[in-house]
């Protein structure tokens, strides 16, 4: 892909007129329109510009051979990391929003707040020590290498 289609591309998806990117970079609206048209071709410091603008490197705007930035290993590895995380953050929501429930839920069934106080500390306590146990077990783990 040629760069004045990539640039037309990244506009049409962030959603902005011509004018408005013109704006964003302290150019003329015909200077945007020269560049996606092939007619012209943006200086170095308004490359800078338009990458950063669109979160994109100036490799990508320049190389034909480059579909995008987001094909790259290292980029695929970090999204993986952060679904995982994504999908970690949402069980343990889950799984508190249970607990809270049970508690709830035992506290009516026994009609005292203090039979929930007592099943909190006793979470809180379990939490504690499993963290605990998971930071000891790290800690020898490092030490070994």
């Amino acid at each position: 892909m040629l760069f004045h289609e990539k640039l037309f591309e990244l506009r049409k998806k962030e959603e902005l007129t011509q004018a408005e990117l013109a704006e964003a970079l302290h150019v003329s609206r015909q200077a945007v329109s020269k560049w996606e048209m092939g007619t012209a071709f943006p200086d170095v410091e308004n490359l800078l510009l338009l990458s950063k603008f669109f979160s994109v490197s100036v490799d990508y705007l320049v190389n034909e051979d480059m579909n995008s930035d987001l094909d790259t290993p290292a980029v695929k590895a970090t999204a993986a990391v952060l679904k995982a995380n994504y999908q970690y953050i949402i069980v343990r929501i889950i799984i508190a929003f249970s607990a809270i429930t049970i508690i709830a839920i035992l506290g009516n069934v026994f009609e005292s707040t203090a039979t929930s106080m007592t099943i909190l500390i006793i979470m809180g306590l379990i939490l504690m020590l499993y963290i605990l146990g998971k930071w000891v077990i790290q800690f020898f783990l490092r030490r070994k290498k």
